[in-house]
């Protein structure tokens, strides 16, 4: 299961609750960049977890475009509960 899904639309990504049952990370670090193209199956960042381990944050199908505005204000504590949180806007 991915931790991100992809909103058309609004060309947003957002967190996948379900991803998160159970376990929530201790932060997040972005790989991608402004001005950095993100197409479907790219590792974003990552999730840190509290073991010291870390999951890619892959860019789900259906994606594609430039960072408009990458979130720094993630509540690691509500990602799994809805509604879900913008990570990322595409442009």
């Amino acid at each position: 299961m991915s931790s991100v899904v992809y909103e058309p639309i609004n060309r947003e990504l957002r967190n996948v609750v379900a991803f998160f049952a159970g376990k929530l990370p201790d932060g997040m670090s972005w790989t991608v960049q402004s001005g950095q193209r993100i197409v479907p199956g790219a590792t974003i960042g990552f999730w840190q977890w509290s073991d010291g381990t870390q999951t890619a944050i892959v860019a789900p199908p259906g994606c594609d475009g430039f960072p408009l505005d990458i979130s720094d204000l993630v509540d690691y504590e509500q990602l799994g509960s809805e509604p879900s949180q913008l990570l990322l806007i595409l442009h």
